[in-house]
């Protein structure tokens, strides 16, 4: 009895651990929410069918249907609980729960096979499932230290995980299933040990710790390639901001040129009007030459060429969006570009984006900098209607970034990035060191 109740404890901690890890995993990944009122009951209802399954296996005869049915329900509403009612997909919250099962099944059956060589009496039934607990606990215990250390770079994950193809998905699970086949086959088949099942039970574990790394590796490698896409593409896009505005400047000039080139006959026709004292055409005559368009309606200077380009650039964008760019202060022109194109670029195409959603005519965004101290400061401020930092979009894969790039960029710059506010004014506020260019 006491065995039984041991047992019982060890898998409603275990269950405990398992919806509490997936649920802040989704959390981690989605900014996951089960808000649905069914949902703290069904957490209470799975638990309580998880440790029926410990007192029918802890007891000596149990009835093969028992375990069954309580091991069936309870996954049963583990799926349910992160699928059905959860904020994401139910596509993601299963694929959530099931990888995470079924890691934890793989290191049930290693825990297994790993007893069985130890202890020599595989009869036990209390040792095997005790091991099998303490296992599921001891990763549930991993898991939940190693979410709480990773919040403080969870847009950094979230947008890692979301650069991976669907096909790395699919590998994945495929790898993890097989893996777990050939684990829980072991585990079932080691009755009786000899030198060659020992020899084989250690080659086997190996093999599928060798192979967890092999998935991992591909995992990592397949995240630095599509990031390494990413910033390819932000490299080109700002070559392109510089030409567009190298373009607009070439062509001031010209009208510049071309100004000076009729200023003198412009002055002759004036002082010839004015001498026949013809004031009505001199005036009409001088206000056609004045409102000549010499240099253009909103032009920027930052003291930052890259920042003067996109600016121009992200005004014409903003102006179609029918919201307007107020900028006041300097930009050091010592920082690098690449940092530079991608702290602007993506912070004015979220702040335009929040202003096409509002309603209120003309929203501006403002845009303070300054330099003190040999630190830069930039705050950008502008409305915004949603108290969240995750994007709207349906094609979650290609947006949402924009953030995340702003941050990795203000950390490489030896910075610090914070967001003060969301909503009704989306605030952002940056600062890094000016480094001397040797």
């Amino acid at each position: 009895m006491l065995k039984t109740a041991s047992q019982a404890i060890e898998m409603l901690i275990s269950g405990a651990l398992i919806l509490y890890n997936i649920t802040a995993i989704q959390k981690l990944l989605n900014n996951y929410t089960d808000k649905n009122r069914f949902v703290p009951f069904l957490k209470i209802l799975c638990l309580a069918s998880g440790t029926l399954l410990a007192i029918f296996k802890g007891t000596e005869t149990p009835h093969i249907i028992y375990p069954v049915i309580s091991g069936t329900l309870f996954y049963a509403l583990i799926f349910l609980i992160q699928s059905l009612f959860s904020s994401v997909s139910k596509k993601e919250g299963a694929y959530i729960s099931f990888i995470y099962l079924t890691i934890d099944s793989i290191i049930q059956s290693l825990s297994l096979i790993i007893t069985k060589i130890i202890i020599t009496d595989t009869n036990n039934k209390y040792i095997l499932s005790s091991s099998l607990y303490f296992s599921s606990i001891l990763f549930g215990i991993i898991c939940f230290i190693l979410i709480k250390r990773t919040k403080s770079t969870a847009e950094r994950i979230r947008n890692s995980v979301r650069l991976l193809p669907k096909s790395i998905y699919i590998l994945v699970l495929i790898a993890l299933l097989l893996i777990g086949n050939l684990s829980a086959n072991l585990s079932i088949s080691l009755n009786s040990f000899n030198k060659w099942t020992y020899t084989n039970s250690i080659l086997t574990i190996l093999s599928i710790l060798v192979f967890i790394a092999i998935i991992i590796s591909l995992v990592s490698k397949s995240v630095s390639k599509e990031y390494y896409e990413d910033l390819s593409h932000l490299m080109e896009k700002t070559v392109e901001q510089q030409l567009k505005h190298y373009e607009r400047i070439d062509a001031l000039n010209e009208e510049l040129r071309a100004f000076r080139h009729d200023y003198r006959n412009h002055m002759i026709c004036l002082q010839s009007l004015l001498e026949s004292k013809a004031y009505e055409e001199a005036e009409e005559y001088l206000q056609e030459i004045t409102l000549q368009k010499v240099i253009e309606n909103k032009s920027f200077f930052t003291g930052n060429s890259i920042a003067d380009a996109i600016l121009n650039d992200k005004n014409a964008f903003a102006t179609d969006c029918g919201c307007t760019i107020v900028f006041s202060g300097c930009i050091s022109d010592l920082i690098p570009s690449c940092e530079l194109c991608t702290i602007l670029s993506n912070s004015l195409d979220n702040s335009i984006e929040s202003c096409s959603r509002i309603k209120k005519q003309s929203p501006f965004i403002s845009i303070d900098c300054a330099v003190i101290q040999n630190v830069q400061i930039i705050k950008i401020q502008n409305p915004n209607n949603i108290d969240t930092t995750t994007t709207i979009k349906s094609d979650k894969r290609n947006h949402g970034f924009g953030l995340s790039n702003i941050r990795t960029a203000v950390e490489k710059l030896d910075g610090q990035m914070e967001i003060p506010s969301k909503s009704p004014i989306f605030s952002l506020e940056i600062e890094f060191p000016i480094r001397q260019i040797k």
